[in-house]
């Protein structure tokens, strides 16, 4: 769920995100953003969705064999958590790094779940059923 929520979620706010951008460098500043910096702002936050799911993906399999893949998956949720409250507070922080953080936590979990989940599903499935499971 996490994975297709946070990869189309993204685009309906683009104009709010990119205007608190703006704003925030502003209020820091002095000065707007000149609107190719916001783009390129935009564009980091978006890029380090896929960033943060390379590297859960990398880190999911050690993480599938020192804990187990259902505490893997539990302990997954962590990443989950830290960046819906980065999001929450993003703005009364006034921080779009905030924004850029939480993203690369919701990568790096949705890189992780998408690794443990199958293999979690595919050993806690009856063995009749196993191959079913294992590929859908």
């Amino acid at each position: 769920f996490q994975f297709g929520y946070n990869l189309s979620i993204i685009n309906a706010p683009t104009l709010h995100i990119q205007e608190f951008t703006n704003e925030t460098w502003q209020m820091r500043t002095g000065r707007p953003l000149p609107d190719h910096l916001v783009l390129l702002v935009w564009s980091l936050i978006i890029s380090l969705y896929p960033l943060g799911g390379l590297l859960g993906a990398l880190l999911a399999g050690p993480l599938a064999i020192k804990l187990g893949r259902k505490k893997s998956l539990l302990v997954n949720n962590i990443f989950v958590v830290a960046a819906a409250t980065l999001f929450g507070f993003s703005r009364r922080a006034g921080s779009f790094e905030m924004i850029m953080l939480g993203r690369l936590l919701v990568g790096v979990s949705a890189g992780v779940s998408m690794n443990v989940q199958p293999m979690y599903l595919g050993e806690s499935a009856p063995k009749e059923l196993r191959g079913a499971v294992a590929m859908t």
